[in-house]
């Protein structure tokens, strides 16, 4: 349900129109789209760590691996982007092991841990997501990336948010206003709250609830009946006398309007975890477990706060905060992640979604819960099904 906006259809491009992009740049998205290739994969992460490496000497001329049929010396030219992309497509040379994805390409070279660790490669974890986009100070985007398969790209209260500042709203009538529509966890506005604390904070189990919402949401209003992420939900109305817009209850209604259902917003989103819970079991069944529910070593130093404010930094970044009894929008672009901080919050979200903590996988009440026992028996035999408490 796209809204014609300008971001993406008015230039076709997937990269920041205020940054101008190279021949190869604007190119290359139209060469991914040909090809089949994930363009969130190459333009950000992958060409830049490619060309990371072949400046510094370890793929290319005078080393162990070629990086012909793609001619680096024209980095960022049409013929080196079309070049790049149909090697990958192709399996030809490079793009044999490029096609595997950029942190597995790393691992080949026996380069991931180090370039992890040193900022090389410092947007991909060993979850195999790209953390360059929103994880901070937009505490409700990172724990999303941590559980699902990539980059969740979710702008749902990056944008809620802007339009509340934009528009004068404190920042305690925008948490109320959320906690109102947070079904099925509404009536908690400290689920918003981006202080870095353990009681009421990102590390808390207020925290947890935001993000399951988040993924519920997603599966089904999005994934599967193609609501458009720059509009939905749409918590905020400029042109509503109380700034409060017609979600969430307007997509049960449009949905129902079409279908013939008669369905519930709360409905909908049982089925948005019944999917996501699914989702779960299947790439649990491919070796997902919690000790790749990460994120990379420099999301927990300074360097992560600079490198999404840098990138970022023509955008809002304003979160609201609770402080000393108060909400505020505070400025955290310098904020980065305290791991314990963040295994704790991990676990709550376990805990809130029915999962055991050790391993991360679903247990047998919560697939029967959701109707889901035949993944429950096929998790058991796989020795992948999650211990009950």
């Amino acid at each position: 349900m796209c809204v014609g906006c300008w971001w993406i259809t008015d230039t076709g491009l997937p990269h920041d129109p205020y940054v101008p992009a190279s021949p190869g740049m604007m190119s290359g998205p139209d060469y991914c789209n040909l090809y089949g290739i994930n363009v969130f994969e190459m333009y950000g992460t992958g060409t830049d760590y490619i060309k990371a490496l072949y400046d510094m000497g370890i793929i290319g001329p005078g080393t162990s691996v070629s990086t012909d049929p793609v001619p680096m010396d024209k980095f960022e030219s049409v013929q080196w982007a079309e070049a790049l992309i149909r090697a990958i497509a192709t399996r030809e040379g490079i793009g044999d092991i490029l096609a595997e994805g950029t942190a597995r390409f790393a691992a080949s070279l026996g380069r991931f841990d180090e370039d992890v660790e040193t900022g090389v490669l410092n947007k991909a974890n060993s979850n195999l997501c790209y953390e360059w986009h929103w994880t901070t100070p937009d505490h409700s985007w990172v724990y999303a990336l941590a559980l699902d398969t990539r980059d969740d790209n979710d702008h749902v209260f990056m944008n809620n948010r802007d339009v509340a500042i934009s528009s004068g709203l404190s920042a305690e009538q925008y948490v109320e206003i959320l906690a109102k529509k947070l079904k099925p966890f509404d009536g908690d506005p400290f689920a918003f709250d981006n202080s870095h604390t353990y009681d009421t904070g990102i590390y808390s189990k207020h925290k947890a609830k935001q993000t399951a919402w988040l993924r519920y949401y997603r599966r089904f209003f999005k994934d599967s009946m193609g609501f458009c992420d720059w509009r939905w939900p749409q918590f905020l109305a400029v042109n509503a006398p109380d700034l409060e817009g017609p979600s969430p209850e307007l997509e049960a209604t449009m949905i129902n309007s079409v279908t013939g259902n008669n369905y519930s917003f709360e409905e909908y989103m049982q089925i948005g975890r019944r999917i996501w819970n699914l989702n779960r079991c299947i790439v649990a069944l491919q070796g997902k477990h919690r000790s790749n529910d990460v994120l990379s070593p420099y999301m927990y130093t300074p360097a992560g706060a600079e490198e999404n404010a840098s990138i970022f930094s023509s955008l809002p970044q304003s979160v609201p905060v609770y402080k000393d009894g108060k909400w505020s929008f505070t400025t955290m672009t310098d904020s980065y992640l305290d791991k314990d901080g963040f295994n704790t919050a991990m676990s709550h979200y376990y805990e809130l979604e029915g999962w055991d903590t050790e391993n991360a996988w679903p247990t047998r009440e919560t697939l029967e819960e959701l109707d889901l026992s035949d993944m429950a028996d096929t998790l058991e035999s796989a020795g992948k099904l999650g211990n009950s408490k």
